[in-house]
């Protein structure tokens, strides 16, 4: 756990190789730049945590992460869209992404995540188009913010 620490930079892409890791836990630095598509590697990764830092992009290999139950990095500086293949990861219970600056339409892969209960948070970003019907899929979340 690396979490509030005053960490600045970038995340090392040589997280990447270590690829027994299960938790990673970055949240509440002052990490930059863009998330390493490296941690695509991390296959057993079961939480990431990246939240309050200035991240700026989220890579598409994040798709490999199919084990992740919990994704959060909110209050960030996340740009662009939403990858769609963050649909792969059907174990996640919860995701967060609020208070970010990610664009485009939620894509509609997000409803292959039946397994979220606890939260789904795209609220605070600057999403457009419709809200995907296939989020009536989510049949056990709890708690889901679109707002703002």
């Amino acid at each position: 756990n690396l979490a509030q620490n005053n960490f600045n930079g970038s995340i090392p892409t040589t997280l990447g190789l270590m690829t027994a890791l299960e938790q990673v836990q970055l949240s509440n630095n002052d990490l930059t730049g863009p998330v390493p598509a490296q941690l695509g590697r991390l296959s057993l990764l079961n939480s990431l945590d990246l939240t309050k830092n200035r991240l700026s992009r989220l890579p598409s290999e994040l798709d490999t992460l199919v084990l992740l139950q919990k994704f959060s990095a909110a209050n960030n500086r996340l740009e662009g869209p939403l990858p769609s293949g963050i649909g792969n990861s059907i174990e996640l219970l919860s995701l967060e992404l609020q208070n970010n600056r990610l664009t485009g339409t939620i894509p509609t892969e997000i409803g292959n995540l039946v397994e979220l209960r606890d939260v789904l948070d795209l609220s605070s970003n600057e999403f457009s188009g419709s809200i995907p019907t296939e989020l009536g899929r989510l049949i056990f979340l709890r708690n889901m913010l679109l707002q703002n």
